[in-house]
């Protein structure tokens, strides 16, 4: 029964790889290295730090670390996704990226957002350390984005249409 139990856990986790819709958002790689870890890369994306404005209906609201929070992103002319809302409540008819509320602070006014499987990309040796050289300002992270929102990292790009 635990076998069965581990291989559904990881079926579950991998749907967005096979089910998903692809998107593609601005990245930031860092620190492709860790002697627990391994290697990967450490990816921050603009809707990690989300700041609000006294008109947006969280400010000021008290938000518990670890809440669901419902991040709807938007297509550009460059085909890359961005930040456009949030919410407490999944997005009706929108593509959306469901995360965890890591940080809120109400002083600078800033959500931090935490996104299971997205913000490490793990690689062997060589192609961590050719992303570390090639990829050290921006980058674009290609994900696959279920319907419910839930999310996989399927690779990394030097931009929209090249592909490490």
């Amino acid at each position: 029964m635990q076998i069965i139990i581990l291989i559904a856990m990881l079926v579950m986790a991998n749907l967005p790889l096979y089910f998903g819709t692809e998107i593609k958002v601005k990245t930031t790689p860092v620190d492709p290295r860790s002697m627990f870890r391994g290697n990967y890369v450490k990816l921050n994306y603009e809707f990690n730090r989300i700041s609000i404005d006294k008109n947006h209906p969280f400010y000021n609201k008290h938000l518990n670390k670890g809440e669901k929070i419902y991040i709807s992103l938007e297509k550009t002319k460059q085909n890359l996704y961005i930040y456009k809302d949030l919410s407490l409540e999944p997005f009706q008819d929108k593509l959306y990226l469901q995360g965890r509320i890591k940080y809120y602070y109400f002083q600078g006014t800033r959500i931090f957002i935490k996104i299971a499987n997205i913000d490490s990309f793990f690689a062997p040796k060589e192609k961590a350390l050719a992303i570390e050289k090639i990829l050290k300002q921006d980058a674009v992270a290609v994900l696959m984005v279920m319907k419910n929102g839930k999310v996989r990292i399927k690779s990394i790009q030097r931009d929209s249409k090249s592909k490490i």
